[in-house]
């Protein structure tokens, strides 16, 4: 087991316990305004917690992925930065973006010590259009496709044909309960609901975290838009407006939000922050969580398969919270050599305890307009141990 470190001044003893946090923007989820307040104390934490030996990574989505800033601890680059990321455009939740974002976990894996996104947004819709749908059990008439009165929708028992000229006769975007047209517009009406779940794009989340836990990335997912009710602004404006500020599809709204970030986080053994206007105490948790945790091993039945597998850890005393990686794949020995070499490349780490050099020769031209180029890979004799395997 673990134990807390004594603060931000007591550093890692070695590079494998140093922080590497990337921080990704979302400027497609996410409106200037809640932007800035998340930049606004970005900035604070930074200033007061980010230690000589921490690294951090700025991104944007806009929507290729860019980096802004790559790993550093110069507080300096990183303030300089942030503004410059305050200023960009940033489109809410206007556009629909890839919603799998990976942003390069295999280059992650690579990296020595432990790593973190944070993924930062007013939030990812896990079922887009899921307040339409509700919206449509809110309006009289119910599935949506007929609308009031039509043939899909069952008018109430003894009704006869004053009561389908009735229907007819009101206005389409006046808002009444569905349950006083009777039961068969009710049930067309609660069918929308299940209706908008095939566009729920909860496996593919998952599927993002676990290729994120197959390269030992935590996610943490920060709400932007803080904690906030409805926006009275539009109300009395439109019928169309008036009808989203039904407390349960302003409720739809909300949860369908926070969701995924809740996912994101749950699955991978992050923290979500959400419905607070003040993030400053839970990034401090978030800095927490990689000083003070528990390490638990095993060896298991398999090696080097490839596969995915979970994990379920228990514990016998009541009231405790557990988190932690719900999966982990298995790695081969190929896959890791490959996340090795990706961050080498793209971050300049390296691992080379054999301390093996390679040299590379002068270009010969060859035949067919090939090259020939010799190269001397030189590995430390010193280094290397001989082991004698004797047939028995």
């Amino acid at each position: 087991p673990g134990s807390p470190a004594a603060g931000p001044s007591a550093g890692p003893a070695s590079l494998e316990d140093a922080w590497h946090l990337v921080i990704l923007f979302d400027n497609f989820n996410m409106n200037p305004n809640s932007r800035s307040r998340a930049v606004r104390q970005l900035r604070d934490f930074f200033a007061r917690e980010l230690r000589p030996e921490d690294r951090v990574l700025l991104a944007t989505q806009e929507p290729s992925l860019k980096i802004r800033l790559p790993f550093t601890g110069d507080q300096a680059a990183i303030a300089r930065v942030l503004d410059e990321i305050e200023r960009l455009s940033a489109h809410g939740i206007e556009i629909e973006s890839d919603r799998r974002q990976a942003f390069a976990a295999n280059s992650l894996s690579g990296v020595p010590g432990r790593k973190a996104v944070l993924h930062v947004s007013d939030g990812i819709p896990l079922t887009p259009g899921e307040e339409v749908f509700q919206a449509l059990f809110e309006i009289c008439g119910g599935s949506g496709t007929g609308g009031i009165g039509s043939a899909g929708t069952e008018k109430p028992p003894g009704a006869g044909e004053r009561g389908v000229a009735a229907d007819r006769d009101r206005d389409p975007l006046q808002v009444f309960d569905a349950r006083q047209l009777g039961p068969g517009s009710y049930q067309a009406a609660s069918q929308a609901a299940l209706d908008a779940q095939a566009y729920s794009v909860a496996k593919e989340l998952q599927t993002l975290t676990a290729h994120a836990n197959a390269q030992r990335v935590t996610l943490y997912t920060l709400q932007a838009s803080g904690l906030k009710g409805p926006d009275a602004s539009a109300a009395g404006t439109t019928p169309g407006e008036r009808l989203f500020q039904f407390p349960a599809i302003g409720m739809v709204l909300r949860n369908n939000d926070r969701d995924s970030l809740q996912l994101l986080a749950d699955e991978t053994g992050g923290r979500s922050i959400l419905d607070t206007n003040d993030f400053l105490a839970d990034l401090g948790r978030m800095r927490q969580d990689f000083e003070s945790y528990y390490s638990l091993g095993y060896t298991p039945d398999h090696s080097g398969d490839g596969r995915e597998h979970k994990i379920v850890v228990k514990v016998k005393r009541p009231g405790v919270r557990l988190r932690y990686r719900q999966s982990y794949r298995d790695k081969t020995a190929m896959e890791k050599t490959v996340d090795r070499t990706l961050a080498a490349l793209l971050y300049g780490f390296e691992d080379n305890p054999l301390g093996i050099s390679v040299e590379v020769g002068e270009q010969t031209p060859g035949s067919s307009g090939n090259v020939s180029v010799p190269i001397r890979l030189k590995i430390p004799l010193f280094k290397l141990a001989i082991l004698n395997h004797e047939a028995a």
